[in-house]
């Protein structure tokens, strides 16, 4: 049995508590607060008070292969894993299984199964999830949803899947517990829409020069680009991208670990599931979409390591000035509104922009974050590739604290108010604003 941190056991009890007399719970807890080991032994709690077994499933081979380690620790044997790569174990009490082979064939979720821990459920609406979800409520099994960002791209609640939601615990309780490190992030002077500051190998050598990176890009061509820009600088870089074999990109991945390559860049690969203390930097060479997949990106950065006290984030697009600091305080809710900043009652979900080829110009279909993303985005009329954001040549400054924004606004409303009494215009507020603070005032959404 794994000794659990006391916000786990917190939880645990909570969830534990819950099933006695509900059909389900979302569980939680920031990237690396160790929600796939607070969710086992809360499985397994929940399993042996219903005298049943456990299923837990997720959507990716990594996420499996990860929940299958973890719960061989507590279980003092390897569970059975129900995959097309994997050999079927259906004796077994507890079953790690890929959800899309469940779906395919309802009949091999084993007899008796008393709860169903559904790994990074945010992407529990989909049409596999749901038809899932019908299947463990004939069942009469109990649902377990584990997440860092209980929020869909497309608006869409978690509820009625999941009834009841659980937060473990907060990230700045976290990190000043110990169990996560600070975040420093870098944004530019104000956020990017159109593209981003400069080019990461550039902002990367200024602020962040021999740290072991993961690169966040816009687009499989983009990442390409980036880890060659890195290259030609003399450094160790790589990418992944879903159109590798999983062995390809585990190949690459091992490399990364042992210190072999230094930056990894990627296109919507790395944002869940992926676990390595070492990482110091991750860079955000994009627009982000939604608030959820900020976190889980900035998340990657977060878990402690032997020499590591705290990690940096390079924004290049201003994602945070938007949807706020890593570690601030954030309300959820499992009812499709979006998560928010539990300080100021502010950010507000921001929806993709509309965007068009930049060659016909066509309008096209907007990017589904959170889904796996495995080919570039092709112009369907004129065959164009997306091509990479566009670099604007800014540098970046550290994001500025809650306090900061707070003293800012109070300024920058005693100015308003005295400009509207003394018919000033606005341009006379904002060169007043620069000449106090030598910069713009930062807006946030």
């Amino acid at each position: 049995m794994i000794e659990l941190r006391p916000y786990q056991q917190r939880a645990k009890d909570v969830v534990v508590t819950l099933s006695r007399t509900k059909n389900s719970a979302c569980l939680v807890m920031p990237p690396g607060g160790g929600k796939t080991v607070m969710g086992s032994e809360a499985a397994l709690d929940i399993a042996r008070i219903r005298k049943g077994k456990v299923l837990w499933v997720a959507h990716r081979k990594e996420l499996i292969k990860q929940a299958a380690k973890t719960l061989s620790f507590a279980l003092q044997f390897r569970p059975g894993i129900i995959a097309p790569w994997a050999k079927s174990e259906p004796d077994k009490p507890v079953q790690v299984g890929s959800v899309q082979t469940i779906v395919r064939n309802l009949k091999v979720i084993p007899e008796g199964v008393s709860v169903v821990v559904w790994d990074e459920c945010h992407h529990a609406m989909g049409d596999d999830w749901n038809t899932l979800a019908k299947e463990c409520k004939r069942l009469g099994s109990f649902l377990l949803g584990l997440t860092a960002t209980p929020e869909r791209a497309d608006g869409r609640g978690l509820h009625p899947t999941f009834s009841n939601l659980v937060v473990a615990a907060r990230q700045r309780e976290l990190i000043s517990k110990g169990f996560l490190v600070p975040t420093d992030v870098f944004v530019p002077e104000i956020a990017i829409r159109d593209g981003v500051a400069d080019v990461p190998v550039k902002l990367w050598q200024k602020h962040a020069r021999h740290t072991k990176t993961i690169v966040f890009c816009a687009s499989v061509d983009h990442a390409i680009q980036v880890a060659e820009e890195f290259r030609q600088k003399g450094y160790r870089a790589a990418h992944v991208e879903g159109e590798m074999t999983s062995k390809q990109r585990s190949r690459i991945i091992d490399k990364f670990i042992e210190g072999k390559v230094d930056i990894l860049t990627n296109c919507q690969i790395l944002t869940e599931g992926f676990d390595l203390p070492p990482i110091e930097t991750t860079i955000l060479a994009r627009n982000i979409g939604s608030v959820s997949l900020y976190l889980q990106m900035v998340g990657r950065g977060s878990r402690p390591f032997p020499g590591k006290h705290r990690s940096l984030c390079l924004d290049l697009a201003g994602n945070a000035i938007l949807y706020g600091s890593p570690d601030a305080d954030r309300t959820f809710s499992l009812k499709g509104k979006p998560i928010r900043l539990s300080e100021s009652k502010a950010g507000k979900k921001r929806r993709d922009k509309e965007r068009r080829c930049h060659v016909c110009k066509v309008l096209l279909a907007p990017i589904e974050h959170g889904k796996f993303r495995t080919r570039t985005t092709v112009c369907p009329r004129c065959g164009a590739k997306a091509k990479g954001p566009k670099v604007h040549g800014r540098s970046l400054r550290p994001l500025p604290t809650e306090k900061q924004l707070q003293i800012e606004n109070a300024a920058w409303d005693r100015l308003v108010d005295y400009a509207m009494k003394h018919g000033k215009p606005r341009q006379w507020v904002e060169e007043r604003f620069l000449a106090k603070f030598g910069k713009e005032r930062t807006v946030r959404r």
